[in-house]
């Protein structure tokens, strides 16, 4: 587009050939000045007369999904089980200090906070592809007193000057370095948005771990005290035969020793409890001192949920949340490269300025007056001495960079899943063993028991099988607790914990469909 002095520049050049003489202003250095006005425009429309087509980068992700799990179990997947998981354990307590977390957690209320940010700061993108305008004015007076050789005439003049105007501006985006500018920052509001659910499914697993884990180490803590009764009756037993002189100061010196080394885990055990009960108050958003754990079960669930079934490689793309954040950043820096590229191309400005004013003085008639300005310009990149090429890599590098993480983070999320199948897997059946090895510690404590009974053993052998029952006890509780723990690392690794339905991840959503936050 020409501006306001080519045009008088030319209307000056044409008179002047109508005269048959040369126009006073066109030098050399005028002609030479018309002459690159002329082939920067005329460059700047051939830009545009090619076509304004919308500049797109190439963000495709290098890994392969595998059509299925190692631990696939068939069957379809609900999905309303996997968004709310901790209800398949049937504790009304942990679903309500897990809807409690989703209200009150701080890293959760920060993660909404984030995205509010997020969504505010591509409204001012949005708002750069408009134009803009100023509204502005001024006044100003005076008073002038004529004096000549020490003697004052009355002359007194007054004078005010008021002004109002109008000044506004806009950058057409015919290359789309608004537009992607604008892209970018509504990927980094969904990016945020999925943020909020990631971290939203971290807490909730981390939740129930150490809500679970509480329950264990007081079923650990039972079957401890077990063993100590146990050992106490095996005492009582050997001071009797001590008594009779078939027993050493040795033998009860030893059991002794075993009795307080059990009693001393006791207080690992507490120690231990009372630190998972702090770490639920905080997750829950409650201070930790005024937290009671008394509502909480007495034991690990003896009815563990069946892994999820249906799932497959595909749906994580969609149902991770953190897979969905990360994804959205790609596009962002997709997006941020684009804008980089749209500084190879021209730059057009349209502005207008107008001016109301008048001038009033006290000795002549008032002036009022008017003036409007409107011009168009266009600026093309001719020699940058390569910054416009290099921010075009550094902001590639950096795009590829979040794509390595993409992927990165896509296998990681593969092994996650195969692990929990696999370990919730092995971890039932190494329970299922232990739990024949119980029937059949407790088939010896009848046999001992018996023997006993007609004299045929002594009475330790009832203490020694009483103390394989509680090996086995010990070991069942753990292998359970680590299976449960498995089970929820499953459901995380799955996507579970959030509000999903099929096919609504941010993947599949436009980036101009950034919706305010939800309530929960």
């Amino acid at each position: 587009m020409k501006n306001g002095n080519d045009i008088i520049l030319k209307e000056e050049i044409r008179e002047c050939r109508k005269r048959g003489g040369r126009n006073p202003r066109a030098s050399a250095g005028n002609r030479g000045r018309l002459l690159l006005s002329e082939l920067i425009i005329g460059t700047a429309l051939s830009f545009c007369s090619a076509g304004c087509a919308p500049l797109s980068v190439d963000n495709t992700p290098e890994v392969t999904i595998p059509d299925g799990y190692e631990g696939f179990i068939p069957g379809e997947m609900n999905e309303k089980e996997l968004n709310e998981w901790w209800r398949l354990f049937n504790d009304d307590y942990l679903s309500y200090l897990i809807e409690k977390a989703v209200i009150s957690n701080t890293d959760i209320r920060t993660a909404r906070m984030r995205y509010g940010q997020a969504l505010h700061e591509a409204g001012i993108s949005e708002a750069d592809l408009g134009p803009s305008a100023v509204l502005h004015g001024m006044g100003a007076g005076g008073r002038s007193d004529v004096e000549s050789s020490g003697r004052k005439y009355d002359s007194t003049d007054s004078q005010a000057v008021l002004m109002t105007g109008l000044q506004a501006s806009w950058e057409p985006d015919f290359f789309g370095e608004k537009q992607s500018k604008l892209d970018a920052a509504r990927y980094r509001a969904l990016a945020a948005q999925d943020a909020v659910n990631a971290v939203r499914t971290s807490v909730t697993a981390l939740l129930a771990r150490k809500y679970f884990e509480i329950l264990y180490l007081r079923e650990r803590k039972a079957v401890l005290n077990d063993g100590i009764s146990n050992l106490k009756r095996l005492r009582s037993y050997a001071g009797g035969r001590f008594s009779a002189g078939q027993a050493t100061m040795y033998d009860l010196t030893d059991i002794d020793a075993g009795i307080t080394d059990m009693e001393a885990q006791l207080s690992v055990l507490d120690d231990a409890t009372a630190s998972a009960v702090r770490a639920v108050a905080v997750l829950a958003g409650e201070p930790p001192q005024s937290f009671s754990p008394e509502k909480m079960p007495g034991g690990l669930p003896r009815n563990i949920p069946l892994p999820p079934a249906g799932a497959v490689p595909g749906e994580l793309l969609l149902r991770r949340p953190d897979i969905l954040s990360k994804r959205n950043e790609v596009n962002a820096a997709a997006s941020m490269t684009a804008a980089a590229m749209a500084d190879l191309y021209p730059r057009f400005e349209i502005s207008f300025l107008g001016q109301l004013g008048r001038i009033e003085m006290h000795s002549r008639p008032d002036i009022d007056f008017g003036v409007g300005f409107i011009t168009g310009s266009v600026s093309v990149p001719v020699f940058t001495n390569g910054r416009i090429r290099a921010r075009i890599e550094a902001e590639n590098a950096s795009m590829k960079a979040a794509l390595a993480e993409y992927d990165g983070l896509i296998l990681k999320a593969l092994k996650e899943v195969d692990d929990g199948y696999y370990g919730v897997m092995k971890l039932g059946e190494r329970v299922e063993k232990l739990k024949k090895g119980r029937a059949e510690a407790e088939k010896l404590l009848a046999d001992a028991d018996k023997l006993f009974k007609y004299g045929m053993a002594e009475f330790d052998k009832k203490i020694e099988a009483g103390n394989r029952i509680i090996s086995f006890d010990e070991k069942i509780c753990e292998t359970e607790f680590n299976r449960i723990v498995r089970l929820i690392d499953l459901y995380k690794a799955l996507g579970g914990g959030w509000n999903y339905s099929g096919g609504s991840g941010s993947d599949v959503r436009n980036a101009a469909e950034v919706n305010q936050p939800e309530a929960d």
